[in-house]
């Protein structure tokens, strides 16, 4: 007889992938605060593409193949699995700023990820989601001294992100597999800056505080292709190879830049607007930034007892790339390379599909990013370790595996510990710890179900 908890779990997906796609539009009403003052420039922070048990293996990932698990590097990554998987990803990120002199403590939280991803055949597989591809979250307070206007208070304020929103396929013939994600990459951003004269407030028929808003609309196509082999080295053993490959790409955009004077309240805080001007508005323009190329390889060195490594390599051109908010001498290519390593001591022991400890995977890793941004001549590369848990839910499996060791759901946690940034030249070194907490929830589909 059909299993009730089957039913209601199944139901209980569609129902939670529904909600969560349409709450994706009004994502960043729902993101906490963290202060990036490096998101500033061109289209913010970039997202690292990964689920929480790529993360806390050094966000390695283009090499992985997994029965109830998918990586977000390569899509070739699909026809590993046996299981339909359902992720759920959520972050939270705690962030010390330094320049040398002050020390400042911000932190957020947010959505990391949502995916499904299913076989439909052994050799023929799917997935869909929705991911954040950058983000910009930043307050910057400046003050000055003027000669003539005394004291001028400057805020910067910046908010909004962009989203892939991805469908894929992949295939396989014998032990090669390639894969393809075509994604819709959309998102706003909005750019504030507040300007006032406290030392002038008693001639507002001359002096006005000053308000600047720009929004930027982006909106287009991606691709990525990816490739992996699996070499069977022994039994027990197994050596995959990975390879990714973004083209160069445009997306659209649409800009907005309003400048307003206004009068604030100084007992309640209330701001009026006096009058206001468009500066440029470039919104029935076909306006379009340049996305470089981007290519990267990897390795997974993986064992039936236990244990696995991983290592990435990845390159982008974007010294070539065209991005509005930033100049040229302000990009650079970006290089990173990544390694990790999992290890699952008793998964494969008698009794171990019945013992919750038994079935604990460990995750380490570390990375290094040159970063894309270059600013006043210096770059701002990030590097950090990892450190990572997958824990079993229920330990029910579907039959024939038995022996697999693979949980029905499972628990993935991953800590980040970076460091992004340089104080010299006047800049500013961010010190980062990120807590990712992904669910990850696996069934099988496309199978007839018997009755007894």
């Amino acid at each position: 007889m059909v299993s009730i908890k089957y039913w209601i779990l199944s139901r209980c997906l569609l129902v939670s992938l529904g909600a969560l796609l349409f709450s994706s539009y009004s994502l960043h009403a729902q993101v906490g605060h963290y202060n990036s003052p490096y998101s500033f420039y061109g289209l913010g922070d970039l997202q690292s593409p990964g689920l929480a048990d790529n993360l806390s293996q050094g966000h390695t990932g283009i090499a992985m193949r997994s029965l109830n698990n998918i990586s977000l590097s390569n899509p070739a990554s699909y026809t590993g699995l046996y299981f339909t998987c359902f992720d759920l990803g959520v972050h939270v990120v705690s962030s010390s700023l330094n320049d040398s002199n002050n020390t400042q403590t911000v932190s957020g939280t947010g959505i990391s990820y949502l995916n499904l991803a299913f076989p439909a055949t052994p050799w023929l597989a799917f997935s869909g989601g929705l991911a954040p591809y950058s983000q910009v979250d930043y307050t910057v307070d400046e003050v000055t001294q003027d000669e003539e206007l005394g004291e001028v208070q400057k805020e910067y304020d910046g908010f909004g992100s962009l989203y892939r929103f991805y469908g894929g396929a992949a295939g396989k013939y014998k032990r090669l597999s390639a894969g393809f994600n075509l994604a819709y990459l959309f998102g706003n951003q909005t750019h504030l800056l507040n300007v006032a004269y406290p030392d002038q407030q008693e001639d507002i028929s001359s002096f006005l505080d000053i308000q600047r808003n720009e929004r930027n609309q982006y909106g287009g196509l991606m691709l990525d292709f990816g490739v992996q082999y699996d070499w069977r080295i022994n039994e027990s053993t197994n050596l995959v190879f990975g390879a990714t490959y973004k083209p160069k790409v445009n997306i659209g955009y649409q800009s907005q830049q309003n400048w307003q004077r206004v009068v604030k309240n100084s007992l309640t805080s209330e701001v009026f607007n006096v009058d206001s001007v468009v500066v440029f508005d470039i919104s029935e323009l076909d306006s379009e930034i340049t996305l470089p190329q981007e290519l990267g390889f990897g390795f997974e060195l993986k064992s039936q007892k236990g244990w696995s490594f991983s290592g990435d390599i990845k390159t982008a051109a974007w010294s070539k790339a065209v991005i509005n908010r930033l100049e040229a001498d302000q990009l650079q290519d970006r290089f990173s390379v990544s390694l990790g390593t999992s290890l699952s001591p008793n998964s494969n022991k008698e009794g171990a599909i019945n013992n919750f400890w038994r079935r604990v995977e460990y995750r380490f890793g570390m990375y290094y990013d040159s970063n894309y941004l270059k600013l006043n001549n210096t770059s701002l590369p990030a590097y950090g370790i990892t450190l990572g848990f997958g824990i079993p839910l229920r330990g029910k499996v579907e039959a024939g595996l038995l022996d697999s060791g693979v949980p029905f759901s499972r628990l993935n946690l991953s800590f980040d510990l970076g460091q992004k940034g340089s104080t010299d030249n006047q800049l500013l070194q961010e010190t980062y710890f990120k807590l990712t907490l992904g669910f990850s929830m696996n069934s099988k589909w496309f199978v007839k179900r018997r009755y007894d």
